[in-house]
């Protein structure tokens, strides 16, 4: 309840297999009895007091939300978890025992001393402990067991997780225990006590943790683990120290250590940093002649010098740089039966990270096999006399010699990416094995004379569709030898395959050049022409039709020779329906119907061998405008496509609206430029249903007569872009199909002769309208003449589309004045068909009559 009381009895489980205790109300409790339940005890609301040691048995889970008295006494109980406070209203020096061997917990209150001299916290057991309150106690915190994670750290005398201690050497760790940092960065000054051996600090917050203080132990073996990034600047007080870096994340040491064991680097980046790493010196990797091991991990150099000597243990070990160029000058060696490989070079060069690193010893592998991986963007340069034997991997970034012979001519060089430089300025030269290339991937020639040699490469595979670009090439590029630096694969021309070779150019200035092998198995830049765009297929007309091939080549003193292939392939000559065969052009005239499927090619050759040919897949498609009676399909030669006719009295109409020419952007107006151009309103498939929009000068083709407005209406038929044959109805010919239909009654709309819009409009894809007799009307009974008139957008002069589904609005050739024409419109909502003066900057469709 509400009230003070104090309690002297015990509270036993008694024939229960567990009694739990809840304490409710805003009083009091006061615990005498020395209590043995062992559920839970729980404490909702008020106080919980202790009256003497011990009150609460050692097992029972403490949860407080309200307060928990220790009164001047000290406690042990299991887990403890929730947000209350644990304090002290009685003066002594207390501790507060909590922990499960298996079972975690998490406490978010707070714990203060109170009126104690001094509150201290120890956590036993398997389990986790977390605290994430800003807590004040000034006792030591002591890990005897398991893990104590917290979420803020600080120098003595600030709150946080483990209080604000009474000392620097307020934390203690036994054997085999852990402390988990999980908070958004933090600094201590805070040394560490140890009492037993293996202890492990993890930093996984999403701020940095940095520790100043002393570790102090007799000897120890400290792991740095964790996801995120960490900082140990605090001395060791023995030497007898060994430090194992695990976790993906990032550790720094930092400082002079005199600790004499091992340094093992199994994952994420161990860095060092303010301090050389010598052998027999201290210096943040301790003291040590040897005993640096990548097994794993990747060691990250922020010091002037280090060359103590590397030992790898494990796979997918790394080297990186960090700060600025730095220099590893250690010998780095394999000495584990099996295959291993070595990255190095930093993931990226964003910040400080993955700065230049250059490798001036040996890299070896006195047992097993070790080959070495260039990652990320930055520059390693190897300057030792390397002997691993596992070969060379370059992923991204540049791979640089900085002496003569340093990679193994035993190991084979990959290019899976970034570039492998014979140097910055003056060049070196390179013995190894194959060359392998799985991406697009550069070499860069260092200047003054030098040899990069591989062996015969034919025998291994290399990726499709990627290049080997070289540069730096000073010889000539006409196919013949280098004058200064040279690159041979294997002593004979057959030493890498030709389409080894189709994958190589070199680069000079801008300019690409194919590559050549010599006889003597040189590489070099070819004066052979390279073909950068094929030609492309042609459709056209059969007997009337004009069909170009070109394509897009470099190289000099060209010379062109197109073929033909009907059932083999043959040169052309001028003549006939040929001209330009000799050029990088071909044209065709009025081909002959017979010449449909032929496919052409263009062999382009000059002083330099060999002849480089064209893919042979432009094809010449023709149509002939195959229509015979209106009511037939009729086939457009021009681009194959079909349309339907409607003979109406005498008029032969196409009953579906041109789609003829090239889609250009709306924002755009069609030009005199020889191409047909159109608009789609809504992409190209919209222009398959509804047809092409044409500017009404587009429409017409430009004609002279249809310039001079003056001459309102064509004396002779136009036809624009219709078909050969067809033509672009006049106003005349439009009224001409208007009065016949006004004319006819079967076409009309309720008895009324001028309700003739529905006969004309198609069956579908008009906007709904409820008014009997408009088009958009119960629209299944619309098109009775067979005229088939489609809802489409039309363009507006600003470029935009409008009123998809409302009208559709059909091009004259007749002029009204110099900016408009006359067409002819159906609304979705109107029974009439409509006679207007349109601006010719419109885009609208195109319906043609036969001529």
């Amino acid at each position: 309840d509400n009230t003070s009381k104090i309690f002297s009895g015990i509270i036993q489980n008694g024939t229960a297999t567990s009694v739990a205790y809840t304490k409710k109300g805003t009083g009091i409790l006061t615990l005498l009895g020395a209590n043995t339940y062992t559920g839970n005890t729980t404490i909702n609301g008020g106080t919980i007091k202790l009256g003497a040691s011990e009150r609460i048995p050692n097992t029972s889970y403490l949860v407080v939300y309200g307060t928990f008295d220790l009164a001047g006494f000290s406690e042990t109980t299991g887990k403890l978890d929730g947000p209350g406070t644990i304090t002290s209203t009685e003066i002594g020096n207390l501790t507060l025992t909590v922990g499960d061997a298996v079972f975690n917990s998490q406490f978010t209150g707070i714990i203060q001393n109170g009126s104690a001299t001094s509150l201290a916290l120890t956590k036993y057991g398997g389990g986790m402990l977390t605290l994430s309150g800003a807590n004040t106690y000034t006792g030591a915190t002591t890990i005897n067991g398991g893990t104590l994670s917290v979420n803020t750290l600080a120098d003595v005398g600030t709150s946080s997780s483990i209080g604000t201690g009474s000392s620097v050497s307020a934390i203690s760790m036994a054997a085999s225990t852990t402390l988990i940092y999980t908070g958004t960065g933090h600094s201590t000054n805070r040394a560490i006590t140890l009492t037993g051996n293996d202890i492990t600090i993890d930093a996984s917050g999403s701020g940095t943790l940095s520790f100043g203080g002393v570790i102090n132990g007799s000897t120890f073996n400290l792991t740095l683990t964790g996801t995120g990034t960490g900082i140990e600047s605090g001395m060791f007080s023995t030497s007898s120290v060994s430090v194992t870096k695990s976790g993906t994340g990032t550790w720094t040491l930092s400082g002079v250590r005199n600790y004499t064991g091992t340094t093992t680097v199994s994952a994420g980046i161990l860095r060092a940093t303010t301090s050389d790493v010598i052998a027999n010196t201290d210096g943040p990797f301790g003291n040590n002649a040897s005993g640096l091991y990548l097994n794993g991990g990747t060691i990250q150099t922020d010091v002037t010098i280090f060359n103590r000597p590397i030992t790898i243990t494990a796979n997918g070990s790394g080297l990186d740089a960090y700060g600025s160029a730095r220099t590893v000058n250690s010998p780095i060696n394999l000495a584990t039966a099996g295959t291993y490989n070595l990255n190095v070079g930093g993931v990226n060069t964003t910040g400080a990270a993955g700065q230049q690193l250059n490798l001036t010893n040996i890299i070896s592998n006195t047992t097993g096999l070790l080959s070495v991986t260039k990652i990320g963007n930055s520059t390693v340069i190897l300057s030792g006399a390397n002997t691993y034997t596992g070969g060379t991997t370059i992923i991204a970034g540049t791979l640089q010699l900085g002496a003569t012979g340093v990679l193994a001519d035993a190991g084979i060089l990959i290019l899976s990416g970034g570039t492998f430089s014979t140097g910055s300025t003056i060049g070196f030269s390179e013995t190894v094995s194959k060359i392998v290339l799985t991406a697009n991937s550069n070499i860069t020639l260092g200047t003054g004379n030098h040899i990069l040699s591989f062996a015969a490469s034919n025998d291994v595979g290399w990726t499709t569709n990627t290049m080997l670009t070289i540069t730096g090439w000073s010889g000539g590029y006409d196919g013949t030898s280098g004058t200064v630096e040279k690159i041979f694969v294997g002593s004979l021309s057959t030493d890498i395959t030709s389409v080894q070779l189709s994958q190589i150019q070199f680069n000079n200035g801008g300019t690409n050049y194919t590559a050549t092998i010599l006889p003597t198995g040189e590489l070099v830049p070819a004066c052979k022409p390279g073909i950068t765009v094929q030609p492309l297929s042609v459709i056209t007309c059969a007997g009337t039709g004009l069909a170009s091939f070109t394509l897009t080549v470099t190289g000099t003193g060209l010379i062109f020779q197109w073929q033909e292939y009907i059932s083999s392939w043959n040169d052309i000559a001028n003549g006939g329906v040929y001209s330009g065969a000799t050029s990088l052009t071909l044209t065709i005239t009025n081909p002959s119907s017979g010449m449909t499927g032929y496919k052409y090619r263009c062999k382009v050759s000059n002083t330099c061998s060999p002849t480089a040919i064209s893919d042979g897949n432009a094809t010449l498609t023709l149509f002939i405008n195959s229509f015979t009676t209106c009511g037939n399909t009729l086939t457009d030669c021009r681009d194959g496509q079909t349309y339907s006719t409607k003979l109406i009295d005498t008029q032969c109409w196409m009953s579906k609206n041109l789609n003829i020419g090239s889609k250009i952007d709306g924002a755009l107006n069609q030009t005199n430029n020889n191409t047909i151009e159109k608009y789609c309103s809504d992409g190209v498939s919209n222009c398959a249903t509804y047809g092409g929009l044409y500017q009404w000068a587009e429409a017409m083709q430009y004609k002279d007569n249809c310039d001079n407005y003056t001459l309102l209406q064509p004396t002779t038929p136009v036809q624009g872009i219709c078909p050969t044959s067809w033509h672009i109805p006049t106003d005349e010919e439009w009224t001409t199909l208007t009065t016949y239909l006004s004319g006819n009654s079967s076409y009309w709309c309720n008895s009324n002769s001028t309700y003739i819009a529905k006969s004309m409009a198609s069956t579908s894809g008009w906007g709904t309208d409820g008014t009997t007799c408009n088009v958009g009307n119960s629209q299944s009974t619309n098109n009775t003449s067979g005229f088939n008139a489609l809802p489409a957008a039309y363009r507006v002069p600003s470029g935009s589309f409008i009123n998809a589904t409302y009208v559709n609005l059909l091009w004259s050739a007749t002029q009204n004045n110099a900016t408009s024409s006359w067409t002819r419109q159906l609304f979705y909502n109107l029974s009439t068909v409509t006679r207007s003066s349109t601006s010719k900057e419109l885009g609208a469709e195109v319906r043609c009559v036969k001529n």
